[in-house]
């Protein structure tokens, strides 16, 4: 998933609440503030709306990954 943050927070606040989501860390995102993480959607979607963030499917070239069946949990 990407974590958009729409409240113009910096990356490292947005990897604080998310990896307080159970989640692990797969990168900067592309867009300013965003990470990208790899976790379960409802934990991190919660948290979202109180930090103003968006979050989004993201592509798996994003991820690393090219396989065609993507990894859903």
């Amino acid at each position: 998933m990407m974590v958009v943050p729409l409240s113009g927070a910096g990356t490292g606040e947005t990897m604080a609440w998310t990896l307080d989501k159970e989640t692990a860390f797969l990168g900067a995102g592309p867009l300013p503030g965003s990470v990208l993480v790899y976790g379960r959607r409802e934990a991190v979607t919660d948290g979202a709306w109180h930090h103003q963030s968006l979050v989004i499917r993201a592509p798996a070239i994003f991820c690393g990954n090219l396989s065609p069946n993507p990894r859903n949990i």
